[in-house]
């Protein structure tokens, strides 16, 4: 089953690559450019948020809660992510007959399906949300196991978005 889900998710990430080919280099560019503006802007939250809970600016602001608002925010936009995922992969998918009467396992047609889009909410996660995280904690000097969590977390997000958007399903 693993060596199905693998040449499954390769020929789906196969797929969205040749649907990129065609864009052409200003289009490129302009993904270039407004990435790099999420990403800096979403730096600059981080700086802004972490300079005013440092500085008590907002009183009621404490330290410890804003890198839990921003993995909840987090949490709740995977989760829609992955419940449309879910009702993609599941109902609306116009090649889910002609993949399982092939000589796969439905299960690997499944969980191709369902983790088919997981680098694109991958990196769009990691390029709005790990910035601003990063930056918070820089701001506030925060250790090594404030980074490595946070990364962990951010990382294991978008399974968690797919797999209860799956059970909503």
């Amino acid at each position: 089953m693993n060596s199905d889900t693998l040449l499954l998710l390769q020929l789906y990430w196969r797929l969205d690559r040749r649907a990129d080919g065609g864009i052409g280099r200003l289009g490129w560019i302009r993904r270039l450019i407004v990435g790099g503006v999420v990403v800096a802007g979403s730096a600059l939250a981080g700086l802004a948020v972490g300079i005013f809970v440092r500085e008590n600016v907002v009183g009621q602001l404490r330290a410890d809660v804003i890198p839990g608002l921003l993995l909840a925010l987090v949490l709740l936009g995977t989760t829609v992510s992955g419940f449309n995922q879910a009702l993609q992969a599941l109902y609306l998918s116009d090649d889910l007959e002609k993949l399982l009467v092939a000589p796969v396992s439905s299960r690997a047609v499944v969980t191709a399906k369902l983790l088919g889009r997981l680098p694109t909410v991958m990196f769009f996660l990691l390029a709005v949300a790990m910035p601003a995280l990063l930056a918070f904690g820089f701001v506030l000097r925060l250790g090594p196991f404030y980074y490595m969590l946070g990364i962990l977390l951010l990382l294991v997000a978008p399974l968690f978005g797919i797999s209860i958007g799956a059970l909503l399903a």
